[in-house]
C-alpha cells in the first residue's frame, strides 16, 4: 500500500511530463481481492491523503451517454471510483437488436438510439471515458473487483489500468 501511495504521489508531480509527451494526464488503478479486504477504504484514504474528492460511479444506473456526461462533470483533482467493475453487464452494440427487430413485429416507434440508451454501459463506452477522446484530465481512476479474471483484457491494459494491487485477507498479526 505504501508503494501505491508513492505511485499516486509520483503521478501528481508529473503533469508537465504528460503534457510534454502529449498524453492525457490521468492514472488508472485496480484494487482486487476478496470482499471485505479494505479496497474501498483504501480509496478513501488515498483521496484524504492527497486532498482529492471521490466521485463514485454506479455503472448499473447509466448508459454510455449518461456515463460520458457524468465523467465530463467531474472536476480536476478527483478520484473517479468504479466499484465492483466485474459486475458490469456491458453489452456489445454490434450484437444489439431492438425487441421489435428480434420479434419481427410490434411497435417500431422506438429509435435505435433509444434502444441503445436503455442497454446500459457498454465496454466500449467505459473504455472511451477512461482513455478515449472524452477522458478527463488530472483525475485518478480507481476500479475495484473481487474477480480480476472476470475483467476484459482491454480494460486492463496500461493507460487504462497503470497499477494493480492485490488486497488479500489480513494476516492474524494484522487483525
Amino acid at each position: 500500500k505504501e508503494d501505491l501511495l508513492e505511485d499516486v504521489k509520483r503521478f501528481r508531480s508529473t503533469r508537465a511530463r504528460y503534457r510534454r509527451l502529449g498524453v492525457p494526464y490521468h492514472r488508472g488503478y485496480l484494487l482486487y481481492g476478496p470482499p471485505g479486504t479494505g479496497k474501498t477504504s483504501l480509496v478513501s484514504g488515498i483521496a484524504d491523503r492527497f486532498g482529492m474528492s471521490i466521485y463514485a460511479v454506479n455503472l448499473t444506473e447509466m448508459n454510455d451517454r449518461s456515463l460520458k456526461n457524468a465523467i465530463n462533470a467531474v472536476p480536476e483533482n478527483s478520484v473517479i471510483l468504479f466499484e465492483d467493475i466485474d459486475c458490469m453487464k456491458a453489452g456489445h452494440r454490434r450484437e444489439l437488436r431492438s425487441n421489435n427487430e428480434a420479434e419481427g413485429s410490434g411497435d417500431r416507434s422506438a429509435s435505435k438510439a433509444e434502444t441503445l440508451d436503455r442497454m446500459g454501459v457498454t465496454l466500449s463506452g467505459l473504455l472511451n471515458v477512461v482513455d478515449g477522446f472524452h477522458a478527463p484530465e488530472n483525475v485518478v481512476f480507481v476500479m475495484t473487483t473481487n474477480d480480476v479474471d472476470a475483467l476484459d483484457p482491454a480494460l486492463l491494459r496500461p493507460g487504462r489500468i497503470d497499477y494493480k494491487l492485490y488486497m488479500g485477507k489480513a494476516a492474524e498479526c494484522q487483525k
